[in-house]
């Protein structure tokens, strides 16, 4: 089956007047768009289309909060269920989370999100991840049951973020073992379980692991109908955390507390559909977890979860990317915008931007503004990957706004990862997922 071989447009629908709300004048955001405006109430407008040459349809915008970054606040409000989030004990200097799907579709993916961090005061050396996992559960492009993933140095607070997809063609529980070790400290173990059922719909979450405070998190929802009949009545609920805050959503929703609905109607077989949301991170979380329920006739019923980290700025730069394309077409161009901001006291000597994007990706050309007024960055490219240099100081305060064109290559769900580092040499990271469609 070729995964979401068609999307279909989805009507607009206003906003329920419940929904309608004022929240406090917005502080300026980095993030935010040149055309975005910041109404002082919930709005509808045009938002990204569902597929590739259908009518854009208008989605919910939001103006952003002062962004918290108190943790003495309500316990939140959210998706809990359906996910196994695993973690070392806050007091340890060597922390290993990791969070991955109970359900996965035969013959499809699941997906693991392993967090590695140093809790302590001190830098951990000779970092060092390695997985073993069942027979049944395939890596693709290697025979092997094991892998490793060498981080290195971590600075105190720091920590390195990776994603492991595993396959299996065998209906059941496999389980997946990982374990990191670092110099002068204990190896920790974690082991998780997927269980792989065969479904009448396959539904994907795509988005963000980690986000900071004050940005947003922009998740994509994909449902197909991998059945031999029709499914009719589909709706999509997406359920989410009280501390992520609706900015922009994808037309024709239902809103209550803490959820989104769409109603979808009939989806035939093979074909999908997609809708997105875009969230405000306004408070610090560990766990900012999402769950999307897609349920139509004849017991045609999934669900899927992801948990976003929201942080505060980790030091002296804060690193935000977004699409402004999506979604693309296989030959077309995909456009990505990178903040970089200096939020320190002391201009930044030096600054660089690696980017990284997924086999979907070839990046093309790039344009760089420093406080509105254009510059030139230096770049090298190796292997696809393109290193950025800054000639000049960032002052305190100063943004850099980069915008980077890229070519879509293949149908998938591309990432682009931007890791920044400044005069200090600790790398910043940040990641963008767009959909590219046939």
């Amino acid at each position: 089956m070729q995964p979401f071989p068609s999307f279909s447009p989805l009507q607009a629908r206003k906003v329920p007047p419940a929904s309608e709300k004022l929240v406090p004048a917005p502080l300026p955001d980095p993030q935010v768009k040149e055309t975005d405006q910041l109404p002082e109430e919930i709005t509808v407008r045009a938002f990204k289309p569902a597929a590739p040459n259908k009518p854009e349809v208008p989605a919910l915008k939001l103006p952003a909060e002062d962004p918290d970054t108190t943790t003495d606040r309500p316990s939140s409000v959210g998706p809990r269920l359906g996910f196994e989030p695993l973690s070392a004990p806050s007091d340890a200097d060597l922390a290993l989370v990791v969070k991955a799907p109970k359900q996965a579709a035969l013959g499809g993916n699941a997906t693991f999100e392993v967090v590695v961090r140093n809790g302590g005061s001190e830098p951990l050396e000779a970092v060092v991840v390695t997985v073993d996992f069942d027979d049944d559960l395939i890596f693709s492009g290697r025979v092997e049951k094991r892998v490793t993933k060498a981080i290195g140095k971590l600075a105190p607070g720091q920590s390195s973020e990776m994603r492991l997809t595993l396959a299996s063609h065998r209906l059941g529980k496999h389980a997946c073992r990982f374990e990191v070790t670092a110099e002068g400290t204990s190896p920790i173990t974690r082991e998780v379980t997927v269980e792989f059922r065969q479904p009448k719909l396959d539904v994907k979450l795509i988005g963000p692991a980690r986000r900071t405070v004050g940005s947003r998190a922009e998740f994509i929802i994909k449902v197909a109908n991998v059945w031999t009949e029709p499914i009719n009545d589909l709706t999509v609920t997406l359920s989410h955390d009280a501390t992520l805050s609706p900015h922009e959503v994808t037309g024709g929703f239902k809103q209550d507390a803490n959820h989104l609905s769409w109603t979808l109607g009939r989806l035939a077989p093979g074909d999908g559909v997609q809708v997105q949301a875009e969230f405000d991170c306004r408070h610090l979380s560990e766990q900012a977890c999402l769950a999307v329920e897609a349920r139509g006739n004849d017991d045609a019923f999934e669900t899927i979860e992801s948990c976003l980290t929201v942080t505060s700025v980790p030091g002296q730069i804060d690193l935000r990317v977004s699409d402004r394309s999506e979604p693309a077409k296989v030959g077309g161009e995909v456009t990505f915008e990178i903040v970089l901001q200096n939020l320190g006291l002391q201009p930044l000597t030096t600054s660089r931007l690696d980017l990284q994007g997924s086999e979907h990706l070839r990046f093309k050309d790039h344009s760089a503004r420093l406080n509105d007024q254009a510059i030139t960055l230096t770049k090298s490219e190796q292997d696809g990957r393109w290193t950025l240099i800054v000639n000049q100081p960032l002052p305190p305060d100063a943004t850099l706004k980069l915008t980077v064109q890229a070519i879509a290559l293949k149908p998938g769900d591309a990432e682009l990862l931007v890791t920044a580092t400044g005069d200090d040499d600790s790398p910043v990271e940040t990641s963008e997922f767009t959909s590219i469609n046939e």
